[in-house]
Order: C-alpha cells, then sequence, then structure tokens
C-alpha cells in the first residue's frame, strides 16, 4: 500500500518533531514522493522553525 500525502507529512512532522529526521532527510521524503525541493524546503521550515504560524 503506498503512503497518502497526509500519511507521509504526519510521518516526517513526528520525526522531526522528535529530532529523529534531519531537515535534509525530510526534503529528501518529500522529494521521493513527487513534490519540488522549493516545495519541501518551505514546508520543513514551517515545521522546524515555526515559520507562518
Amino acid at each position: 500500500m503506498t503512503e497518502t500525502t497526509e500519511e507521509l507529512e504526519d510521518r516526517v512532522v513526528a520525526a522531526l518533531k522528535a529530532k529523529s529526521m534531519t531537515r535534509e532527510q525530510a526534503v529528501a521524503e518529500f522529494q521521493k514522493a513527487g513534490w519540488t525541493q522549493g516545495l519541501a524546503l518551505d514546508f520543513v521550515s514551517v515545521i522546524v522553525d515555526g515559520r507562518g504560524e
């Protein structure tokens, strides 16, 4: 079964918050799922830095 976008986001966000995944690993995970690098970087920045909240 393939992972949905929501499941991917939940898994990566949880790993980032637990500090078990680096920013670079998170961006790579999103890019493997077809996200552009810019979108992945922006999403990870919002999660890690709280930017945009």
